[in-house]
Formats: C-alpha cells, structure tokens, sequence
C-alpha cells in the first residue's frame, strides 16, 4: 500500500462525514455488511479503507482555492490559496507582550498596535505540488478559514504602502 499524503481522518471528523463515508464504501463496491465485517475481524484493512477515505477527502479540500490562517506568538499570517499562486498577507511585532494566537492579544493590537508592527504582503508561485504545500501549512498549525482574516489584513497593507 502506498504511504498516505496526508493524516487520517479523526473519528469526530469521520462522523461528522458519515454520509458521504457510506457514498465511498458504495462506489467502492463495499456494502455495510462487508464494512462492518471487516471492521469487526480485519482492522488493517478497514484502517486502510479509512486512510484512503481520508485522502479522497484532503484532496478535495485542497485542491479548492482556500484561505489558511496562522497564528504564531509575534506574528499572523493569513494565506490565499488560488490555483497557481500563494498570496500572503500577514503583521509581525518583536514586542513580547502581544502573542497573536490570544484574542486578547489581536483586540489590544486592534486598538492599541505596538510601535513597530509590520504589516507585509507577498505572493510565490508554489514550491512543491500545490496541496502538498497547502496541507505543510495546516500541518504548522494554519486553520481553513472563510478569508476574512487575510481580507483585512490584505486591506492593512495596501492602506500602510
């Protein structure tokens, strides 16, 4: 078998998915018997129907154009994803008092930034297969979102250059 892209699916993720789990295991020609079987005698396999599952569905995730969020004590970046680039936006501070992955900490920026907060912009075409660079970003800690993260920090440093 082929080592996996990407991580399995928790069991609070796959249950949230159970409908198009069962979709897979038909258009696999596996019925529910044969997958409650197999998860009852052969666990190995059933993990591998599960990895593959998995994969099937981190592909489709990524392969859209999505925004990614990341949060690291002194600095956030937020990322658009498109088909041939990636856009990044983000600010930084080397103050220690703000750590940027507390809420607290982005409201006192918001209202009181610190004196050598940075705001920056770049885009890069990708470095590796698209989704697998997506995916080292979520892997770092990168959260998909909706953009509106990067939207407004995106309108900070058009506003700031």
């Amino acid at each position: 078998m082929p080592m996996a892209k990407y991580r399995p699916l928790s069991l609070q993720e796959l249950q949230g998915m159970e409908d198009e789990f069962v979709m897979y295991l038909v258009t696999n020609g596996i019925t529910v018997d044969q997958w409650l079987s197999t998860k009852e005698k052969d666990k190995d396999i059933a993990q591998g129907i599960i990895d593959s599952f998995s994969e099937v569905v981190w592909e489709g995730i990524l392969s859209k154009n999505i925004y990614i969020d990341l949060y690291e004590p002194q600095t956030i970046y937020a990322y658009h994803c498109t088909d041939q680039q990636l856009h990044l936006v983000g600010m930084t501070t080397r103050d220690r008092s703000y750590d940027f992955t507390t809420s607290q900490s982005i409201r006192r920026a918001q209202n009181d930034p610190p004196e050598d907060l940075e705001t920056f912009a770049v885009s890069k075409a990708y470095s590796i297969r698209r989704e697998e660079e997506i995916y080292a970003l979520i892997r770092r800690g990168g959260q998909i979102s909706q953009g509106q993260l990067y939207r407004s920090l995106k309108g900070i440093t058009i506003k700031n250059n």
